[in-house]
């Protein structure tokens, strides 16, 4: 018996590769694909029988299996008994009828569903409903939040029948059909109405705001008086229903679907939808939705627009009538934003280097060398491993060189992206001119910037030995990533006698810099090489660079870590000529192959096959017979 169900496991893994769906032996009951290394099928198809299947299979979804997505509906963790019902009714019948034609379901080990869908478009795996873990499971389970609807998609994993203990329900593993852009969505959506865990939107505290109000700041007078509804409806959110204490509200540009509650007796707007400029999976009191709806997400500005709507008393205006109330009042207000109760979410990384960290939000970083050392080149090379648009969530302040030198960082920077980075020349105004410069424009500018760059951070202060201004400085950059939500970049000369950041200022950031990133010229070699001298979590591994020799200048990576090993070019060439075994291959197909043969993530081997270019080792054209270019080896 065990020899035909292994048979029959084996029969339906190789069924499933034939039509190209990622089948992997699966470990049970741990529930995870059983090979050692098995992220590298995330991109690369297994060959039917390179596997023993001893009895369990699961599949590998997202792209590579012709982007299948699962969602898992999980009802161990559903105490009221009502979770797919409520689902299917949120879902509708249409929508319901369209998924279940096209959909594989499949019953999972601990009862819950699996429903196998493809589309176009799909993400990464993303938990969209949960609820609070109760006491009696945080006793054994520090999880503060069980998770009832969450995705496999990109990169993700799911074991699938006939494994032991997962049966088919309904539709084949062999025909999962695909639904519309806008109905998985719609479908997303309607799994995040049932999500019962939401992180409050709360309006940072500035400390020269604070200073100007009285003991009513105008965002607790406008969350009392508010009438959220007409706001909401003044920006084409459109009233559904109300089920219990919630209003469902449906958002701009959609119909029936809900997007977010208004509950009166919490005072908060929850939002499901991440297709809003509100954040998705969060909540708003009627500050925070006004700050967001009517300024932009900025609570300074929605600050001020409410007090000249009347809302709040300014300090200015109040009187010495103030000495009855009580004298711990504001501090215990200022404790709910500075007391920390519970563990606050993962800080967004912004920039990594081989797959490592090195700027977060909310922090800052700094980058040390010495003259001539090539920092400016290292600046641009590491702005293009940005995977947002540079364009918009990037801002360049250079306050030593002058005009033509700025504008050829962002000539540099254009010609390695092919995006214009905002770049600002301040030499020559006074440390104060260039802090208050710096400030307004991240906080006028059009598109609120995730990373704003000072290239010559001791030029904001007049004495870089000053402790007093040092200290200053300090708390205005952590004003800055706190007040913004971004992260601010400094650059800083060493010593040129020892490796020490100049001054008592470098001394103050380095200690406090979430990493410390030091670039050095090897003079004999002609190199600069980056290494990591510090750093609160991983570092990243020491590469070296160099000017490109096509005349544009641009950077160059010469030598970037492999698994810890610096390849030679010898060794590189010998494993790009693997990756054109089979001939001519297009873009897409040449990112999956040097993932694969270099063994490394997506983002560095965008930087490697760049660098091929560059080198000349590969050439890409475009031909009338192909619709896109392709590449082609030259070594």
């Amino acid at each position: 018996m065990a020899i035909t169900k292994i048979q029959n496991v084996t029969d339906i893994a190789n069924d499933l590769l034939k039509i190209g769906i990622c089948a992997v032996p699966t470990k049970m009951p741990d529930k995870r694909p059983d090979l050692p290394e098995w992220t590298k099928f995330q991109t690369v198809l297994p060959i039917i029988g390179q596997h023993r299947f001893n009895g369990a299979v699961g599949i590998i979804t997202g792209k590579i299996s012709g982007n299948i997505f699962v969602l898992d509906i999980d009802i161990k963790y559903d105490f009221s008994g009502t979770l797919l019902e409520r689902l299917q009714n949120e879902i509708g019948p249409e929508l319901w009828d369209r998924i279940f034609q096209v959909a594989y379901i499949q019953r999972t080990i601990n009862n819950g569903l699996h429903i196998f869908l493809r589309c176009e478009e799909i993400e990464g795996n993303q938990k969209l409903a949960q609820r609070p873990a109760t006491a009696e499971e945080l006793k054994t389970d520090p999880n503060k939040t069980k998770t009832l609807l969450e995705t496999r998609a990109e990169g993700g994993f799911i074991v699938c029948a006939p494994t032991e203990g997962y049966t088919q329900r309904s539709g084949s593993l062999l025909e999962i059909g695909s639904i519309s852009i806008d109905d998985k969505e719609r479908l997303f959506e309607c799994c995040r109405s049932l999500n019962e865990v939401f992180e409050e939107i709360k309006p940072p505290l500035s400390k020269k705001f604070i200073s100007e109000l009285s003991d009513l700041p105008p965002w607790e007078d406008y969350n009392r008086k508010a009438d959220v509804p007409a706001l909401l409806q003044s920006h084409q959110w459109s009233y559904i229903k109300t089920v219990g204490e919630n209003q469902h509200y449906c958002r701009p540009g959609k119909k029936g679907a809900t997007s977010g509650t208004w509950n009166e007796k919490l005072n908060l707007f929850r939002v499901f939808s991440t297709a809003t400029q509100l954040q998705g999976d969060k909540s708003y009191s009627p500050a925070a939705l006004f700050a967001f709806l009517e300024c932009g997400s900025d609570f300074s500005e929605a600050g001020k627009r409410l007090l000249k709507m009347g809302y709040g008393e300014h300090a200015q205006k109040t009187t010495q009538k103030a000495k009855g109330v009580n004298p711990m009042q504001s501090i215990q207000d200022i404790w709910k934003d500075i007391l920390i109760t519970e563990e606050p979410p993962e800080e967004t990384s912004l920039i990594e280097i081989g797959g490592v960290s090195v700027a977060t939000s909310e922090n800052h970083s700094l980058v040390v060398g010495k003259k001539k050392s090539r920092k400016t080149l290292f600046l641009v090379w590491l702005l293009g491993q940005y995977s947002g648009d540079i364009s918009t969530d990037i801002l360049f302040f250079d306050t030593e060189q002058g005009k033509r030198h700025v504008y050829q960082i962002r000539k540099k920077l254009f010609q390695l992206t092919g995006k214009w980075v905002p770049v600002f020349y301040l030499r020559g105004k006074s440390p104060q001119e260039r802090q208050q410069i710096i400030f307004e424009t991240v906080r006028q500018w059009p598109t609120r910037p995730k990373l704003i760059l000072i290239d010559g951070i001791r030029d904001l202060l007049s004495n870089i030995n000053d402790p007093d201004q040092s200290t200053d400085l300090i708390v205005w950059l952590e004003n800055i990533t706190v007040t913004f939500s971004l992260h601010v970049m400094n650059v800083l000369h060493l010593n040129k006698t020892d490796s020490n950041a100049r001054g008592h200022i470098g001394t103050e950031l380095q200690n406090k810099a979430e990493m410390t990133i030091e670039v050095e010229k090897d003079e004999q070699g002609g190199y600069s090489l980056v290494k990591c001298e510090s750093s609160r979590d991983q570092p990243f591994e020491t590469f070296a660079f160099t000017h490109s020799t096509d005349g544009l200048g641009l950077p160059e990576i010469i030598s970037m870590p492999i698994k810890g090993e610096i390849l030679s070019d010898t060794e590189q060439k010998e494993r790009l000529t693997f990756v054109f075994e089979n001939g001519l291959l297009q873009y897409s197909e040449l990112i999956d192959q040097v993932k694969a043969h270099f063994d490394i993530a997506e983002r560095k081997a965008k930087t490697l096959v760049a660098g091929f270019n560059r080198k000349g080792w590969i050439v890409s054209n475009k031909t009338a017979e192909k619709r896109y270019p392709v590449y082609k080896l030259l070594i």
